[in-house]
């Protein structure tokens, strides 16, 4: 007998049924338990090969299966920050009038965390997963696809997904109109990385609002974090500070738009270190309408997204993805709202004019 060979049977595993059949764990794991309609053909191919191989479910995952029941996974870039962590609570409000559970999961931006969080969600059999924003993850978006569990992408859009969206791109068109009208024909852009979509959708609104206004971009005043990073106050502080320090005051915009609150409120402190007002040198104005916005001084201008209305739209398309497994994928956006406050200088007349009427909470 050979000195490596035991007379210990070797347990069959769900992934040697997977390779006997050709398809995924998820798939075998599907047929097991009846979580996820399976094509007849796929069927008999994964039941064919578990009587081959005589394999038996451990007990013991099925409990945790069992455990997980009504269970959704939620991806989110930074839970820190108020506005995700406004959205998952909001969320959870809904999910939780349906007996279903919510996982939380902060993935900081890093693709790597966030591929390997949606591999676990998959292994835990989850009833749907949400992916706020995200980034070179078309693997790991497959993934999901293959396994049968409905997804919706939020602030962001890819073809052949559910998506839930705001008109960021367009918004930002919008803004640049109003201040033109209202004087500023010198507007600068403050952003951190714009890899990820619902960034670069406002980046490139900015620009598209230039041209269509007849207004020239000055690249010394478009200033972009180049990495990914979540720390957005520091972001806003340190581009502004360079901006101010090493390019001196000579021709500065009238006005920046930053691509976020937390953007806005680091420049805000870098601005008045070089002893600039804001609004009298530069207009400053941002984005989410975080709580804090109307406590900085002064009280920030910013472009409101809803996120009681994303978390109601999301709630509302995952409910119908639920109940019809096999329809198109849902997409919808969502508007964007400016609201006022001191840290902008715009006229009466541009704030009053009828075309904005869609764009300005008055």
């Amino acid at each position: 007998m050979n000195a490596n060979t035991s007379n210990k049977a070797v347990r069959v595993t769900m992934q040697d049924v997977a390779k006997q059949a050709n398809v995924t764990i998820a798939t075998v794991s599907h047929v097991i338990n009846g979580t996820a309609k399976i094509s007849t053909e796929t069927t008999k191919r994964v039941n064919a090969a578990i009587q081959l191989l005589n394999y038996r479910p451990n007990p013991h995952a099925q409990a945790l299966r069992k455990a997980c029941a009504k269970s959704i996974g939620c991806l989110i870039p930074d839970m820190t920050t108020n506005f995700y962590a406004n959205f998952f609570s909001s969320f959870v409000e809904h999910a939780y009038q349906a007996s279903y559970s919510v996982s939380a999961i902060n993935f900081q931006h890093n693709p790597e965390y966030e591929m390997a969080e949606i591999e676990n969600l998959i292994s835990k059999n989850v009833d749907a997963i949400l992916l706020y924003n995200g980034f070179n993850d078309d693997a790991g978006l497959e993934m999901i696809q293959h396994a049968n569990i409905p997804l919706i992408l939020i602030d962001r859009y890819q073809k052949g997904c559910s998506c839930i969206s705001f008109n960021n791109s367009q918004t930002t068109e919008n803004l640049i109109h109003l201040l033109k009208a209202s004087g500023h024909t010198k507007i600068g852009y403050i952003s951190e990385s714009i890899i990820i979509q619902n960034l670069n959708d406002r980046y490139v609104g900015f620009i598209t609002g230039m041209q269509k206004n007849g207004l020239e971009t000055d690249i010394r005043n478009v200033l972009i974090n180049c990495n990914p990073q979540i720390d957005n106050l520091s972001i806003g502080y340190r581009l502004m500070q360079e901006r101010l320090t090493k390019g001196g005051l000579k021709n500065l915009p009238s006005v920046y738009i930053a691509s976020s609150d937390l953007i806005a409120f680091g420049a805000m402190r870098a601005i008045r270190e070089a002893g600039l007002s804001i609004p009298d040198d530069i207009s400053l104005i941002g984005c989410d309408n975080l709580q804090m916005t109307e406590y900085v001084d002064p009280p920030l201008t910013t472009i409101q997204q809803s996120y009681q209305d994303i978390a109601a739209e999301t709630w509302k398309t995952l409910c119908a993805l639920l109940e019809n497994p096999d329809q198109d994928p849902i997409v919808k956006t969502l508007p964007h709202h400016l609201i006022i406050r001191k840290s902008a200088a715009l006229s009466a007349e541009a704030i009053a004019d009828p075309a904005f009427d869609n764009f300005i909470i008055r």
